[in-house]
């Protein structure tokens, strides 16, 4: 049986744990995306965890603890896409949204409601420098995997 290897794209950490966003392998029987995530922290991240978990040096960090609800409003992020790309949540797909909405109720109503908004949000998929930027400037914290440790930019700790 021949395994794949998988290469992180994204590494994120929120107040219950990390994330590893892997970009889509493609297999004999289709095509495979995936998300790993557990209980680290940025201070309990070690160069063993970068590598158990296939995190590359350079590949991208947030930590989202300084605004978790940014997270809330914000858009997804899509790792497979070019820089620079913004995969929009369409006038079809709002007017798909808002003919489905009285049929909708709880947290589904709330996002149907949400997607009527034009601008950028949450039902938005950005690329992974797009994503790191709009966390910028919602005063998350952006770093780097390098040498299997966390550099964040600015030197903050």
């Amino acid at each position: 049986m021949k395994t794949t290897r998988r290469t992180a794209k994204l590494l994120t950490f929120g107040r219950g744990g990390h994330s590893v966003e892997y970009g889509t392998v493609r297999e004999a029987w289709g095509d495979s995306k995936s998300t790993l995530s557990g209980y680290e922290t940025p201070e309990s991240w070690t160069p063993e965890k970068a590598s158990a978990d296939g995190v590359p040096d350079g590949c991208p960090v947030i930590d989202y603890r300084p605004n978790p609800y940014a997270v809330i409003s914000g858009p997804m992020v899509d790792v497979d896409l070019a820089p620079g790309t913004v995969d929009g949540f369409t006038d079809a797909d709002r007017k798909t949204a808002a003919m489905m909405l009285p049929g909708m109720s709880g947290g589904f109503a709330q996002l149907a409601t949400v997607a009527q908004a034009k601008e950028y949000g949450g039902l938005d998929r950005v690329s992974v420098d797009l994503y790191c930027a709009y966390y910028r400037t919602q005063g998350c914290r952006i770093g780097i995997v390098a040498d299997g440790r966390l550099v964040w930019e600015g030197g903050a700790r």
